[in-house]
């Protein structure tokens, strides 16, 4: 193939390969992303569930803006959330991925903290931060420090965990739905 610029002229030659193997996928993605995005459609299919399963409610009418606080993966259902939602749900919404939440997050604001092991130390310091400035506080978990101190000051839990104590595993089993959490096996 020959591709021509203005400036210069470039013969390229594309070599067709076959596709990888199970083990040049693995000495590449030793985290195992490819697995996480294919399975992707169920972790949105079991979201729902989650979110339908909730009793939590929050009044939206109160609320000036939403803010989730998370790294990593727990802040991309922020980053997902604020664009699948954007144009509907009539306040704005942020992601905020440092130890301390932007100015404007006050008592109107609901703060999402989102840490699936509940110790990340970003996030509870942000928890901190909304608890210190009496914004309404959600709290994605599945246990850790995070779920501790949303426990003692009574605010509300979204438990994700995948011990066989965790709501949302009881929830699904007494549905009749096999349940074995996120990323675990059950014993």
């Amino acid at each position: 193939m020959t591709i021509q610029t203005k400036k210069a002229r470039c013969n390229v030659t594309i070599k067709e390969r076959s596709p990888m193997t199970s083990e040049e996928i693995a000495q590449i993605d030793p985290s195992g992303m490819r697995s996480l995005i294919l399975n992707f459609p169920r972790q949105v299919e079991e979201a729902v569930v989650i979110g339908t399963a909730s009793k939590i409610k929050f009044s939206i009418s109160k609320i000036s803006n939403i803010v989730v606080s998370g790294l990593g993966g727990s802040a991309i259902g922020g980053d997902l959330l604020r664009s699948y939602l954007a144009d509907e749900i009539g306040v704005p919404i942020a992601v905020s991925r440092n130890y301390y939440l932007p100015e404007y997050v006050d008592e109107r604001s609901l703060v999402i903290v989102s840490s699936y092991s509940g110790n990340t130390e970003e996030t509870i310091s942000s928890y901190h931060d909304a608890v210190k400035r009496k914004a309404k506080v959600l709290c994605i978990t599945s246990g850790g420090s995070v779920k501790q101190l949303a426990a003692k000051k009574k605010q509300p839990v979204l438990d994700i965990g995948c011990e066989s104590q965790a709501n949302l595993v009881r929830y699904l089993r007494s549905r009749g739905t096999e349940a074995f959490g996120f990323d675990c096996r059950l014993e």
